[in-house]
């Protein structure tokens, strides 16, 4: 059985990924992560990897 924190982490996961190489908007990301919206999507993000979601974006995104 999944842990919740394993859950959460495998979320964050495919965060990053879309983040890096997709344009899609923090909405779509959310819903595309498992997340309702983009408010819970982005307290768990900022738990896991310490930046924004958008900070993160400017960072490693490929575009």
């Amino acid at each position: 059985m999944t842990t919740s924190k394993d859950v959460q982490r495998m979320r964050v996961s495919k965060s990053c990924y879309l983040l890096q190489f997709s344009k899609l908007n923090a909405e779509e990301i959310a819903w595309r992560s498992g997340y309702p919206d983009a408010a819970p999507s982005a307290r768990s993000f900022i738990g896991y990897v310490g930046l924004t979601p958008g900070e993160y974006r400017r960072r490693f995104g490929a575009f």
